[in-house]
């Protein structure tokens, strides 16, 4: 990963969950998010994961030494506690 946008939990719903949510991913050749889908978690964490995940870049695949489109799925954390959900981003990579 080379940017990672902090997700920002929906403060004000009265919502005191913490778990993830799953959001599949489209990686361009350049390593920019293209297009990201929510495939499971809290029906009010999804706009955020959504607008978190679009907001990520990566270094991009290669396939025979060339850039190429890469696909996979992101688990991101929501939890009332900030620093939490700010480690994520160290240690979230998508996986195929």
């Amino acid at each position: 990963m080379v940017n990672c946008r902090d997700p920002v939990y929906p403060n004000g719903l009265g919502l005191r969950t913490k778990g993830f949510v799953a959001v599949k991913i489209l990686i361009d050749e350049g390593g920019a998010v293209r297009s990201a889908k929510v495939v499971s978690g809290h029906p009010f964490l999804r706009a955020e994961a959504l607008k978190a995940a679009k907001g990520w870049t990566f270094r991009p695949a290669e396939v025979k030494g060339k850039p190429a489109k890469a696909t996979g799925v992101l688990r991101i954390l929501f939890s009332p506690d900030t620093a939490e959900m700010r480690r994520q981003c160290t240690r979230l990579r998508p996986t195929p």
